[in-house]
């Protein structure tokens, strides 16, 4: 709501760093309704000492529907004296790569739906090897029991792996049937013996894929 409020975003920056003892970083969408609001926003942000700009190149009405605009995000890497990272529509080391060479300023990356789609995203960019069937199922049960241990609840944490799933999907060859067994699962031994058909049965990508 405060992309839409110029003055008082001024007034929140000005308290912050008027008492901020450390770093403070910014993250940050093209505007609330149109990229053009994008302009002022950039002019007020440099005015700040802010350790790390975050640009997500969407405006709030294109949620996560819409494809980054990176011709907008031009404009920080043009204008924006300070240091800057991208955020948004990365899922593969290629992606991270061609980013990097059209905006070379860019610092630094913000992966989140790609970390998901394959949490070894960050090591395949930096020219690593893709996860093995063995680390994503040691990776998934680590987090699942972890949930368990918080949630005290199978419920709830077959709800919150059902998410992830939606996610770790994209990393395996059809399976439609078995990810349909996890989706229906509504407990603990449904949810289990789907996710070990899973990872016992179906071949893996080396990238995740887009849709």
């Amino acid at each position: 709501g405060l992309l839409a409020d110029l003055s008082a975003l001024e007034a929140l920056l000005d308290g912050i760093f008027a008492g901020v003892q450390g770093p403070v970083s910014v993250k940050t969408r093209l505007g609330l309704e149109s990229p053009e609001e994008f302009g002022p926003l950039l002019e007020l942000f440099a005015r700040y000492p802010i350790s790390l700009l975050i640009v997500h190149p969407r405006v709030r009405k294109d949620f996560y529907r819409e494809p980054v605009r990176r011709k907008e995000f031009a404009l920080a890497h043009r204008e924006y004296p300070g240091p800057l990272c991208y955020n948004g529509g990365l899922f593969t080391p290629e992606d991270c790569e061609a980013l990097l060479g059209e905006f070379p300023r860019v610092q630094s990356l913000m992966l989140g739906q790609g970390l998901l789609r394959n949490p070894a995203l960050i090591r395949q960019a930096k020219g690593g090897p893709p996860p093995t069937v063995e680390e994503l199922r040691a990776f998934h049960d680590e987090l699942y029991h972890s949930y368990l241990e918080a949630f005290r609840s199978g419920r709830n944490t077959i709800f919150h792996m059902k998410e992830l799933w939606s996610y770790l999907c994209r990393l395996f060859e059809g399976g439609d049937r078995l990810f349909k067994d996890i989706r229906k699962a509504q407990d603990s031994r449904d949810y289990e013996g789907a996710v070990a058909r899973v990872f016992g049965e179906l071949p893996m990508r080396k990238d995740a894929l887009w849709e």
